[in-house]
């Protein structure tokens, strides 16, 4: 519910720093908000033209519906690039431009 109301109210922002962990593709028990709190990852922006990827990650723990998420790059970085990755935002009823600026750019995040 949580998760929805937030959600929501960030949309209507057109700012959000909600970040589902669903790791079975229909279903999220869980969704990070690190809107007010959060580590560097929190600052990494979204690009049509990603060069990092997300995997989820599990150590101490087996628990799959609470992964750790970890950063990987999938092409060269330049000096001075920004890092990022694709938001994968699932298309809904939203009117929120992208302008990540790359050659492939899909115009809107959804």
């Amino acid at each position: 519910y949580q998760r929805r109301v937030r959600g929501q109210k960030y949309d209507e922002q057109q700012c959000s720093y909600l970040f589902d962990l669903d790791v079975e593709s229909n279903h999220c028990s869980y969704t990070l908000d690190s809107t007010y709190e959060g580590n560097v990852g929190r600052f990494l922006n979204h690009s049509c033209n990603p060069n990092l990827q997300i995997y989820h990650v599990w150590f101490n723990h087996l628990d799959r519906e609470t992964p750790e998420l970890a950063f990987f790059t999938i092409r060269q970085i330049e000096i001075g690039e920004e890092l990022c990755f694709d938001y994968k935002y699932h298309p809904k009823t939203g009117n929120l431009p992208c302008f990540c600026g790359s050659a492939n750019c899909r115009k809107m995040l959804y």
